[in-house]
């Protein structure tokens, strides 16, 4: 049995129920088996959570790794998952801060100007029925290569990169300095398992 290091934590035992069954709730889950306690993960849909709304071809292939990495390692752990299933008491394991809800559009012209990764993504569905414009905000908070590949696809799919604004029918004015990350959410389920002492 592999074993986590750092400090808090221990040798756990008994039950532990955890509500939600995004990357959260799967780091949860996984390091509370690993401490010894029996995890029983309840999730309303299919694992992965907010992992499943995504749009973009190159994240869904590299987040759909993800999930089924911890498909697999829950299962080796003996973690008892049950999809569809909500649960009603237990370590509540889902974000309080969520990216944006995707709402659909047809014949629009639509303004995107937010670094949000929710409207980078959703961009990508957009395009299908709409003309879709966003500004150089859209990169911000990027790396190059992620903001290079992006602004290739977008061209390639027909999304226009614009400096100025332009007028339309839908516009979505979001810029932030810090937002949700996935990684953000492993590193809080990881901390709260770690530091977890059999009472929620």
């Amino acid at each position: 049995l592999e074993r986590e290091g750092g400090g808090g934590g221990g040798e756990g035992k008994g039950e532990v129920k955890i509500v939600g069954g995004g990357v959260m709730g799967m780091e949860m889950a996984r390091v509370l088996s690993l401490r010894g306690f029996e995890v029983i993960l309840y999730e309303k849909g299919a694992l992965g959570g907010q992992l499943n709304e995504i749009k973009d071809p190159y994240k869904k292939e590299e987040f759909s790794k993800l999930i089924e990495y911890y498909e697999k390692e829950l299962k080796r752990l003996g973690v008892k998952i049950l999809l569809n299933t909500e649960g009603k008491e237990g370590i509540v394991a889902v974000p309080k801060e969520r990216q944006p809800a995707f709402k659909h559009y047809e014949n629009k012209t639509i303004l995107v100007n937010s670094n949000l990764y929710a409207y980078q993504d959703y961009a990508f569905e957009w395009i299908k029925n709409n003309e879709v414009y966003v500004t150089q905000n859209v990169f911000k908070g990027l790396d190059r290569n992620r903001a290079y590949l992006l602004e290739e696809k977008y061209r390639e799919l027909g999304v226009k990169i614009v400096k100025d604004r332009v007028k339309a029918d839908v516009v979505i004015d979001d810029v932030r300095k810090t937002q949700p990350s996935i990684g953000q959410s492993i590193a809080k389920g990881y901390w709260i398992a770690r530091n977890f002492h059999g009472v929620w």
